[in-house]
């Protein structure tokens, strides 16, 4: 990991998460989609947080997977909706091609929970 420096200004937290490919912006707003998807974390980081860990995410799936079910009232239903949402996250896990290759072919609720759980550390960094 890099070093966890907060960003000076506005401007530099912008260009940093440009950077990252989190948000869109221009000089009157900014977007964030799909960037604080696969990045849950990309508030605290932007403000010079600490950066996402994959004990935070699989804590965020967990956490999805019960509301979810909750919700849902269906495994399959679960599954197919955090499937789409970790399509996003393991782009934290560029070198991870097996585990999101496991991913997609997943039909079972708790094979993909178990496959989250053999990730390893994210190598991202402030940069």
């Amino acid at each position: 990991r890099g070093t966890n420096t907060p960003l000076e200004n506005r401007e530099q937290k912008l260009l940093w998460a440009k950077n990252k490919r989190l948000i869109s912006h221009n000089d009157n707003a900014a977007l964030i989609g799909r960037g604080a998807v696969a990045n849950p974390a990309i508030f605290r980081e932007i403000r010079g947080g600490k950066p996402l860990t994959t004990e935070e995410l699989i804590t965020f799936t967990e956490a999805l997977k019960e509301n979810y079910s909750q919700i849902l009232d269906s495994d399959v239903f679960t599954l197919h909706k955090l499937k789409e949402i970790w399509l996003y996250i393991m782009e934290n896990f560029p070198d991870e091609k097996k585990i999101l290759k496991t991913i997609r072919k997943t039909n079972n609720l708790g094979e993909f929970m178990n496959t989250i759980y053999t990730l390893p550390t994210i190598k991202n960094s402030l940069s």
